[in-house]
């Protein structure tokens, strides 16, 4: 009987529906919403905090510094790649500008 429903195809979409019913009833909950009293009385702007954009600007000078250097050495790069392809035959490889550096 099983087998004969299962090759007309009635068994299994009932099947997936019993399934997705008990997914939808069990699997999702929402999340309790945070009530007011629990949230602070005034909450500041960051970017109005002396303190804060002291140390954003700390953290910030090093990785300008790199990322100034970085630009340098990649404008370098590029100088020395095209260089290596002006000097081999037109259609040269990758590797073979590779080997040429």
């Amino acid at each position: 009987m099983i087998v004969t429903g299962l090759k007309q195809g009635r068994i299994a979409p009932r099947g997936a529906a019993v399934l997705l019913l008990f997914a939808v009833a069990c699997g999702c909950e929402k999340e309790p919403v945070a009530s007011p009293q629990k949230m602070p009385a005034a909450v500041t702007a960051r970017t109005k905090d002396a303190e804060y954009k002291k140390s954003l600007q700390d953290v910030q000078k090093p990785r300008r510094k790199l990322a100034a250097r970085r630009g340098r050495v990649a404008a370098q790069m590029e100088a020395l790649v095209a260089r290596a392809r002006a000097a081999l035959p037109a259609g040269a490889t990758d590797e073979q500008v590779l080997h040429e550096l």
